[in-house]
């Protein structure tokens, strides 16, 4: 264990919040794959991160919220359709201007190419990811689009470089909180997907001017007024008029979404309509909002 990853367990440890979770999964993520890139044999997927994600959140948020009630306002459902992916999430975060949505698709750094330089970057090659001809990346826009939410891309990262700390909401930082960080994906499409060609961007292309740590998520969003949080993601495309506000009981009763259960006991496999694919078919839902806060009884 890495010592900022000592500091980052005991600052949660200590704090117990939401917002320092969030800090500490960046460095965990950071360690994480640094430590599968510089062995040999050892291989390191982005659906394995985001799996750890989902149920780090949910057993940290059982530990933790009646611990610090006003801090953990989150729940996490699951799809009820089988064929979704893993990558894909949806996320609802409770902002000044009530609950905005997010579509949320997960990537993690490459180094091939970039070892001989002592991987002081890297890039996203999957990032061009197509789906029956169709570019993943456009999905994703208009998966957002059509939702009223925002585009994004989770980044899980490590270089072996060093930027000057940052500060973001009143939270100094160093470079291993973009251990997860967070992409406008319009930004991305309109620089890197020109006439629709990619020039996949590297780590460098987008840290520390085009992705923001994801602890903004919790710790600056939910204090943001929507075009604040359009602006700090460097959004200039989308109508602030077409952001819609999501009422929390829409969001949890959806019968296409249920709670996500520690354990699922092996149903029986049914015949189900074919998925095949074309769109952007998230498998987690992540809420956070005050108002799912534990209450003590």
């Amino acid at each position: 264990m890495t010592t900022k990853l000592t500091e980052k367990m005991m600052q949660l440890g200590i704090n117990k919040t939401i917002c320092d979770w969030f800090q500490f999964f960046a460095q965990e993520t950071w360690d994480r794959i640094g430590y599968a890139r510089t062995r040999k044999g050892l291989k390191i997927w982005e659906t394995t991160i985001t799996q750890n994600l989902i149920f780090e959140f949910h057993t940290s948020k059982d530990l933790y919220s009646p611990i610090s009630p006003n801090t953990w306002g989150i729940e996490i459902l699951e799809s009820i359709n089988e064929s979704t992916n893993g990558n894909d999430i949806e996320l609802f975060v409770e902002t000044n201007d009530g609950i905005l949505f997010f579509a949320v698709q997960a990537k993690i750094i490459n180094h091939k190419g970039f070892k001989r330089n002592g991987m002081i970057d890297g890039n996203y090659p999957n990032i061009n990811h197509t789906v029956a001809g169709l570019n993943q990346i456009d999905l994703l826009c208009s998966y957002a689009s059509n939702k009223g939410g925002i585009p994004i891309y989770l980044l899980y990262n490590f270089v072996k470089n060093s930027f000057e700390n940052k500060r973001q909401c009143n939270i100094d930082f160093e470079i291993e909180q973009y251990g997860c960080s967070i992409s406008n994906a319009n930004h991305i499409k309109d620089n890197y997907f020109k006439n629709a060609i990619w020039s996949i961007p590297t780590f460098l292309n987008l840290h520390p001017n085009n992705a923001l740590p994801w602890f903004v998520i919790p710790c600056c969003f939910q204090k943001m007024s929507k075009s604040d949080i359009l602006k700090l993601l460097g959004e200039t495309e989308i109508d602030i008029s077409k952001i819609k506000e999501y009422d929390l009981y829409e969001i949890r009763t959806d019968k296409n979404w249920k709670s996500l259960e520690p354990f699922k006991t092996t149903e029986k496999k049914t015949s189900k309509a074919k998925n095949n694919w074309i769109e952007f078919n998230p498998k987690y839902r992540v809420v956070i909002s005050s108002e799912l806060s534990y209450k003590k009884k």
